[in-house]
């Protein structure tokens, strides 16, 4: 293909999709065919964004000059001491040419999208700067819509997004290639590392460029020290560590380890049998099945008569439970809470414990004074309406 044909493929890509956002904006259906979309043909925007065009109105309601940005000093002392700094050092000479060679804007963004650093070529440095792509930015998804940094956080996966598939105006003369941190032992989501360049400049292998380099960040990662032998993550995406290493378990199981870390002195299969499915049809000799394979899994470590964890546990609700009952602790409530607790689990125990979160959650919003707390710990936070509604209250006043 020629340079004249690439770009005027790229023309055509940018122009189609800045007509499906158009419908999307208006609430009209988006367009499948050359009857609907000005006598010309749709090409299908991705669903992934589509998806993120729906989560993005209440991050955009105005539309700013620029996103929200920390304060200089603060986010230096955080790159300092991010353990993604000594991880990224080995690259920086090959992210610091791929900026100068090929006019591309590198980024780290933390798990929460704001920036911890960036390089820029010199010809994009008056537009980083206009919008806040510098250091201390805040790109979380539910800030600034549909962007590189907010999808791949989201999806926690490389993603690319182009020109007029940002949800944000300011950013359509760009393309984003993305790609999270993930750290390789625990599973960890530590960041993103985001290139940018204008639109025209668009390569389709530059995903991979950035997914590759973004893997070789996190194989740098010092070695995660587990906070107990068994950590819980059942806040939002849920995850189970043991002795440092992820465990790959089914609802069940899962549902079953967190009822066994709220009730440490131990539990009978008949009270577990109640807390887990009192109206279902399963069987308590099913849940004893369930109990032999979670057995087998941790090497032994679970009791019976009653049964219990004999190891050391660490679950975040459990921490977020003990961190609500303390007025003065509200960062480290919302460092803790990723979202509801196994929001779709019917087990009664988990509902009443998710219920109790949740409503303690409520509260700490309603005590929080300060927008700048809420707005570090944005990816976490913005998509329960409550957040979003207390947030507008604070920037308000």
């Amino acid at each position: 293909m020629s340079l004249t044909k690439h770009q005027a493929a790229l023309r055509s890509r940018r122009d189609q999709a800045e007509i499906q956002k158009e419908r999307f904006v208006q609430g009209l259906p988006l367009c499948h065919g050359k009857s609907t979309c000005q006598g010309q043909s749709a090409q299908q925007v991705n669903a992934t964004t589509v998806a993120s065009w729906q989560r993005s109105p209440a991050a955009l309601q105005s539309q700013p000059i620029a996103t929200p940005r920390d304060d200089e000093h603060n986010i230096l002392a955080t790159w300092e001491a991010s353990p993604l700094r000594q991880a990224v050092s080995p690259e920086l000479d090959k992210l610091n040419r791929l900026v100068q060679e090929d006019t591309f804007v590198a980024a780290i963004a933390d798990p929460n999208g704001k920036l911890l650093w960036t390089a820029e070529h010199p010809s994009l440095r008056p537009f980083t700067e206009t919008i806040n792509f510098i250091p201390g930015g805040q790109w979380a998804e539910s800030i600034s819509g549909t962007n590189g940094v907010g999808l791949a956080l989201s999806l926690c996966r490389p993603c690319t997004v182009f020109a007029t598939e940002h949800y944000w105006p300011a950013c359509h003369d760009i393309v984003c290639y993305a790609a999270p941190i993930i750290h390789p032992q625990s599973g960890q989501l530590l960041g993103v590392l985001d290139l940018t360049t204008h639109w025209q400049r668009h390569v389709p292998f530059a995903e991979s460029v950035v997914a590759h380099i973004a893997n070789d960040i996190a194989r740098r990662l010092p070695i995660y020290l587990p906070r107990a032998d068994l950590e819980i993550h059942a806040l939002g995406q849920a995850k189970v560590l043991f002795q440092g290493q992820c465990l790959h378990l089914n609802q069940r199981q899962l549902e079953i380890l967190c009822i066994l870390a709220l009730n440490p002195q131990g539990i009978t299969l008949e009270t577990l049998h109640q807390a887990l499915c009192p109206h279902a049809h399963t069987h308590p000799a099913t849940i004893k099945t369930i109990l032999t394979s979670l057995r087998h899994l941790l090497k032994g470590e679970i009791s019976s008569h009653p049964y219990r964890l004999g190891m050391s546990v660490w679950a975040d609700f459990v921490e977020l439970s003990q961190v609500l009952q303390q007025n003065n602790r509200i960062a480290d409530a919302l460092k803790l809470y990723h979202g509801s607790l196994l929001p779709n689990s019917t087990a009664p125990a988990l509902e009443d414990a998710r219920n109790h979160l949740e409503a303690g959650m409520e509260a700490l919003l309603y005590r929080c004074q300060d927008a700048q707390t809420l707005l570090d710990h944005a990816n976490n936070l913005l998509c329960n309406p409550l957040v979003r509604e207390r947030l507008l209250e604070l920037l308000a006043c």
